[in-house]
């Protein structure tokens, strides 16, 4: 749901007005926050991604439906929208650090820790916004692997099908 300020906001219910409450408000005076993302859950926490022009509050978070249990993982300088788990322990994002494009990267939930997958365009994105990253997208989630799409950075710019199993 919004606020008077057009915030997204977080809810949780249990299907009852009683058991409908407010989780989070990422931020209660910004009013381009927004839940970019489809959720995705594992082992009973949500993983989102939340656009902010707060760069702190712009990145991937988690929830668990508690308030204590909402928090920001990692913020990122770009994010792409598309998440997706690998098995029961990891999680696939496109994310940049500032130092590269877009680029798929991993966060391994027992390790807490995040690991970039490769630098697929090596497009300079201070340059060329539109070319710097490979914006990896299209998931689809083959269990234990994710197939994926990336721009290459050839001079076409196409876009090529990639598979991980989480590791560099």
């Amino acid at each position: 749901s919004s606020d008077k300020y057009n915030n997204s906001q977080l809810w949780v219910t249990d299907g009852t007005p009683q058991g409908t409450i407010l989780v989070a408000d990422p931020d209660p005076l910004e009013n381009t926050i927004e839940f970019n993302s489809e959720f995705i859950v594992i082992n009973g926490v949500a993983y989102f991604y939340v656009d902010s022009s707060s760069p702190e509050k712009k990145g991937i978070w988690r929830s668990d439906g508690t308030k204590d249990g909402t928090f920001i993982l990692q913020s990122f300088e770009q994010v792409g929208a598309n998440l997706d788990n690998i098995g029961t322990e990891k999680l696939l994002v496109t994310v940049s650090d500032g130092t590269r494009g877009a680029e798929p990267a991993i966060y391994d939930i027992n390790t807490q820790s995040w690991t970039f997958l490769a630098d697929i365009n090596t497009a300079d994105p201070a340059t060329d916004f539109l070319t710097g990253g490979s914006w990896a997208g299209y998931q689809a989630n083959l269990g234990e692997k994710i197939l994926f799409t990336a721009r290459s950075s050839d001079k076409y710019n196409n876009s090529q099908l990639w598979v991980t199993d989480g590791t560099p």
